[in-house]
């Protein structure tokens, strides 16, 4: 007996063992369309990714906050009780004075307000917060590849941008470098390397 796709929705003709009649989503296998309520709590509903292949290097000037530009991924959730992953990639490195407490850690920008989403926990009253240390590599003319995952959940549809944001804790001067070395000279022992962020809204 042909399996058929009745215009009630029902599909019949299911051998014994086979999908019990209705179990089958007519608009699925009509136009392969599948919606945030079909695919259930912990689906993927939409994956973007920001690159950034170009170098890139700010001074630090005290204990200021910079954002890195041309490096962020913006988001509008189906839902505001989805979740949103959070992987970041960067090719990062820091110039030799005061790079023992220059941090980065991911921000998320919901209507005009940045939200620090990978801090540490305070410990004592001296110390910074980040989510990740940069310093140098063990050659100046090579950089970190530093990778962080992190669930948020922002709790609104938004728009929701994600980006990175980093500053010099001690107040030294140092200077954040992506995608490039310390030690940048035009040589074949000096890479330029790519930087990325990748969002992708979860199901609740």
């Amino acid at each position: 007996m042909p399996i058929v796709i009745n215009g009630s929705g029902t599909v019949t003709g299911l051998s014994v063992g086979g999908l019990p009649d209705g179990t089958v989503d007519t608009d699925t296998l009509a136009n392969g369309a599948v919606t945030a309520a079909k695919k259930g709590a912990g689906s993927v509903l939409q994956v973007l990714q920001d690159t950034h292949t170009a170098q890139y290097g700010q001074g630090t000037s005290g204990t200021t906050t910079y954002t890195i530009t041309d490096l962020s991924q913006a988001i509008t959730l189906s839902s505001a009780s989805n979740k949103v992953l959070v992987q970041v990639s960067l090719a990062n490195a820091a110039s030799d004075s005061g790079y023992i407490s220059l941090v980065w850690w991911i921000n998320r920008s919901t209507g005009g307000s940045d939200n620090a989403l990978t801090l540490g926990d305070q410990v004592g009253s001296n110390r910074g917060r980040g989510a990740r240390n940069t310093g140098r590599a063990y050659h100046d003319h090579q950089n970190l590849s530093d990778e962080l995952t992190w669930l948020d959940t922002p709790g609104s549809v938004g728009p929701h941008t994600y980006n990175i944001q980093f500053k010099d804790h001690n107040g030294d001067g140092s200077s954040f470098y992506l995608n490039r070395a310390a030690n940048d000279g035009d040589t074949a022992d000096r890479c330029t390397c790519v930087s990325s962020i990748t969002v992708t809204e979860i199901a609740a």
